[in-house]
């Protein structure tokens, strides 16, 4: 067996082995003999007796010797070490970044463990004067990077990284890291990066850097996986339907899979069969009488596989505020398929399918109807839209004051300088004239639109723009690809608007055809409907506005996990939204309303980027490396026993 220790220079206390032993030499001197006859017969009736006492003392002598002998052991961390190859050059000094994959998908069995050990001969493998720093992939607050020669240090970083329940744009972060340990003094500088070479996060599937090393952390190339991709709620009647839709990511089919769904302290059970790499949706119907409250919280889980933490997904439902849509139609026609709404009202209703909405379509007369009162509503749609009277714009104006919101949509029928003049205190941009060429559309750094999306709005293409001025604090979330403002959003106190430069239809661009649509037009009404507590469904990491009654400036969020963060109405974006669950705001001990927060299904689909694609590297020398195991814990329990042991021994003997 191949030993090694930690602390060596502790095993001379092992001398300390000789003191029982002279304690025990000692106590045996025996004094001068006399014989009595009159006693002897005393004697010989002892001589059992001694006997036995000879035999305890051997004992406890052999166990506090090995007491003393396995205390200096634990103090000495012996370790067992073997040896293993890694694809390092042993004797090259280096800097090098130890970069562990901590996306969830890294759970997968015990992909992170095998993560964590081949970092941890990596780091062994280092030549003297080499330095290290190990950094999660996944940014973490509570993690230090520190570029260090100490392996020690290393050691302790690797352990407290912890998978996270998100995931990161890899090809920055790589870049990143690399100008990171830039500064360290050696000249030559590599990055290990420990992963599991899921698919998502990675934008250039060839991405190719000279000093970035990919090792493989799997246990299994195939890697099947089932996840709950989306969940939604949505009243219908007397009832409640929870729409699950689970996707199956292997290339096997999948009967019989188990879904429960908790609600109220109720569970309905529901069977999946899903073909491999495809979908099912399954719907559960909930009598109304039957939920506890108005506002409902509850989860779906599913059998679990590999990888338990998309097997669950949560959802809270407010039955008693259903979101209001009112989209108004500035050019409706007979054929319904020729309106400037047409595709808009498909995408909202073929949403409404998953989530609870109620859509009003109106043209622009009955708009302009005093009987009409947008309080009722919670958002409101303006599709070239081409007269707005004085009491109408001062109602736009108090809903969005109020908290409701707006997007806007320009086009033929719309006269700038109306809106300019009617909307100017709550318009993001002053709309300008009117260009024409050819643009496609490009997703501004700080939008919250996802990688996949950012990527597919260069397929849009558009004809014609209203150049749009942007005023101050406003946010542009599209641009064309001459930097024209696209899409701007500014917030009016609780509410938000967002302006359009082009139309709802297929006049001016093509957007409304192209596969991006409708999940666009998801976001955007996510956005807009994020003050509604009914429709608070948000993925791990980003950040909601909280609503705060009128009476309050302070609020405190209890988060899944049971820590409880205060929020003010002076900052009221809380971004604490690290794992997935039911979060709850509460004033004081009161109970305000619930959000729940769930993980990236993006995430789930384990699929594998090819390792060639990332990085080629040839003329890598494998080192021989030692792997070391620690085994000083079982000599604390060795020692444990042994006092346990002593005890029990002199209680026998003195019976």
């Amino acid at each position: 067996m191949n030993i090694s220790f930690l602390n060596p220079f502790l095993l001379i206390g092992l001398v300390t082995v000789s003191l029982p032993i002279v304690v025990h030499l000692i106590s045996r001197k025996s004094g001068i003999k006399k014989s009595f006859s009159a006693v002897s017969f005393l004697f010989s009736s002892q001589v059992e007796t001694l006997r036995r006492s000879k035999i305890k003392d051997l004992i406890l002598l052999i166990i506090r010797s090995l007491i003393l002998v396995s205390l200096v052991l634990v103090f000495s961390k012996p370790n067992v070490f073997s040896l293993s190859y890694v694809d390092v050059d042993v004797n090259d000094v280096k800097t090098v970044a130890i970069v562990i994959d901590n996306s969830f998908s890294m759970g997968y069995g015990d992909n992170f463990t095998i993560a964590k050990n081949k970092a941890k001969s990596l780091i062994e493998s280092l030549a003297d004067g080499s330095f290290g720093a190990v950094i999660p992939l996944v940014p973490t607050d509570i993690t230090e990077h520190v570029v260090t020669k100490d392996k020690r240090k290393m050691f302790e970083v690797l352990e407290n990284i912890k998978l996270s329940f998100s995931f990161t744009d890899n090809e920055r972060r790589l870049e990143d890291i690399f100008s990171f340990i830039g500064k360290a003094p050696n000249n030559k500088k590599e990055v290990f990066l420990f992963s599991d070479f899921q698919r998502n996060g990675w934008i250039n599937e060839k991405f190719k850097r000279e000093w970035l090393i990919p090792i493989d952390a799997t246990s299994d190339s195939k890697m099947p996986n089932r996840a709950i991709s989306d969940l939604g709620v949505k009243d219908e009647g007397d009832a409640t339907k929870v729409s699950v839709k689970v996707s199956n990511y292997s290339n096997s089919p999948v009967d019989a899979l188990l879904a429960t769904l908790f609600l109220d302290n109720k569970e309905i059970k529901g069977f999946f069969r899903i073909e491999p790499r495809s979908e099912q949706i399954k719907e559960f119907i909930v009598p109304k009488g039957t939920l506890n409250s108005d506002e409902t919280t509850g989860k779906v889980e599913i059998s679990h596989d590999n990888l338990k933490v998309d097997d669950f997904r949560y959802f809270v439902h407010s039955q008693s505020k259903e979101p209001r849509i009112l989209l108004v139609d500035g050019d409706p026609r007979e054929d319904t398929r020729l309106s400037e709404t047409y595709y808009l009202a498909r995408a909202i209703e073929t949403i409404s399918e998953i989530f609870p909405l109620r859509l009003s379509i109106i043209d622009n007369d009955s708009f302009l109807s005093e009987k009409l009162k947008l309080k009722d509503y919670d958002l409101l749609i303006m599709s070239n839209v081409g007269d707005i009277s004085t009491k109408k714009a001062f109602e736009i104006e108090e809903f969005l004051r109020g908290g409701g919101a707006t997007v806007i949509f320009l086009g033929d029928r719309v006269r700038n300088d109306l809106y300019n003049v009617m909307l100017r205190n709550v318009l993001p941009a002053e709309i300008g004239a009117i260009s024409q060429g050819d643009y496609f559309l490009n997703a501004n750094e700080l939008n919250q639109f996802t990688d996949e999306m950012n990527e597919k709005f260069r397929q849009v293409e558009v004809k014609k723009v209203f150049d749009l001025h942007p005023v101050k604090k406003t946010n542009i979330i599209l641009s064309t690809s001459y930097n024209k403002p696209y899409l701007t959003q500014r917030k009016v106190e609780k509410g938000n608007i967002f302006l359009f430069a082009a139309t709802a239809d297929t006049a001016w661009n093509n957007f409304p055809i192209t596969p991006v649509f409708l999940p666009f037009i998801k976001r955007t009404l996510d956005l807009s409907l994020s003050k509604q507590p009914g429709i608070r469904q948000l993925l791990v990491g980003e950040s909601v506005e909280i609503d705060f009654p009128n009476s309050i400036d302070e609020v405190k969020i209890r988060t899944p996990s049971g820590e409880e963060i205060k929020v003010f109405r002076a900052n009221p974006n809380f971004s604490h939204t690290l794992i997935p669950g039911i979060y709850a705001v509460k004033e004081d001990d009161k109970a305000l309303y619930n959000f729940s927060v769930n993980i990236d299904p993006r995430e789930s689909n384990i699929e594998r980027v090819s390792l060639e694609s990332i990085s080629s590297r040839s003329g890598i020398e494998r080192g021989f490396v030692k792997v070391f195991k620690e085994i000083w814990i079982y000599f604390l329990w060795g020692t444990v026993a042994l006092f346990i042991s002593e005890s029990i021994i002199r209680f026998l003997y003195s019976r």
